[in-house]
């Protein structure tokens, strides 16, 4: 290392530059390299500069990527814990009233389609009152080609940066080719073009079906929607009671490709032959070696799930109390 950086004029500054960014740079040009918004060895400086030169050269020497240095600091990040909200009677008969007890757990984001039946601004107005961001919402494939315009404009009134794909076939999904997933790439790659052209992402939201054997094929499902779709125009919210469900593991796929994943999903499995969820704030298995591999692959959002507790804000509780417990 000492002979490359001294043959070409690098001094250990210089090194140092590309592994913080903020070493060299400041303001708006730091944050939009951290946030992987641009390559760090062309975005700023001429082609061919001495700048440029140094950048290029000394990301040679560390061995790393500009896409992994937009996230080299994942691990040093904030993550934020959401509740997708399913409490459905309760927003029917009085939604301000839903929001503030779910703000009183202490949530700070909230995942939801629509507008909680009301005008978009008013619904942005009460979540700012009470300090809640609208992470993002989603619904089946169909539905979002149908009322994407719809879905577009009301998101960009509530802050939301996500929308959501929760079931991408027309159909049941079931005996799908390997074929049949590459063509379903091609087709979230589409859709996430006309997503991110009204200024807000993409996410592919898993079930089991991604992680089973494909008949005739050594790959799964999951493998080859990460190889086949872009990662400018579809990134993944990674369901983790689905993913145990088909007795896998998300580890090895967000080692392979870090910086694809941007929220989980997170519910309680109950242990059983039937695979159930429970509520009671422990019933997980290695999900501190889950959330912590996935905070380093760049996963920002841990959004708790329940599909139908008896209580949802206690639910909501004990599942955030024990998640904050573990230190991630």
């Amino acid at each position: 290392m000492a002979n490359f950086t001294r043959d070409r004029g690098l001094t250990k500054a210089s090194v140092a530059c590309v592994l913080s960014v903020k070493t060299c740079f400041s303001g708006t040009k730091a944050e939009a390299i951290e946030r992987g918004s641009g390559n760090v060895s062309t975005m700023y400086s001429a082609p061919g500069s001495r700048r440029s030169t140094l950048i290029n050269a000394a990301a040679a020497v560390v061995g790393l990527s500009a896409s992994r240095l937009a996230f080299a600091r994942a691990t040093q990040g904030t993550v934020h814990f959401g509740l997708i909200l399913k409490m459905k009677e309760d927003l029917q008969t009085n939604w301000q009233a839903a929001l503030a007890r779910v703000a009183g757990l202490g949530i700070k984001e909230v995942e939801f389609p629509g507008t909680l039946g009301n005008s978009a601004a008013a619904c942005r107005k009460v979540l700012d009152e009470l300090g809640i961001r609208a992470l993002g919402g989603g619904s089946v494939y169909k539905d979002l080609v149908a009322t994407m315009d719809e879905v577009l404009e009301t998101s960009a009134v509530l802050g939301k940066r996500y929308v959501y794909c929760y079931w991408p076939w027309l159909d049941g999904g079931k005996d799908k080719t390997a074929d049949d997933w590459k063509r379903l790439a091609g087709t979230m790659n589409h859709l996430g073009a006309r997503v991110k052209r009204g200024g807000l992402t993409l996410a592919y939201h898993n079930h089991d079906m991604e992680f089973l054997p494909i008949a005739n094929d050594a790959r799964v499902p999951f493998d080859l929607l990460l190889e086949h779709t872009d990662p400018s125009l579809v990134t993944m919210q990674l369901d983790l009671w689905w993913v145990n469900k088909a007795k896998a593991s998300p580890v090895p796929f967000m080692k392979r490709h870090p910086g694809r994943f941007a929220s989980f999903h997170i519910k309680e499995p109950n242990n059983t032959p039937e695979a159930g969820m429970a509520c009671d704030g422990g019933s997980f298995t290695n999900i501190a070696t889950i959330l912590r591999a996935g905070k380093a692959a760049g996963v920002k959002h841990f959004v708790i799930e329940n599909e139908d507790p008896k209580d949802h804000y206690k639910c909501a509780a004990r599942t955030l109390g024990y998640l904050k417990s573990l230190h991630i």
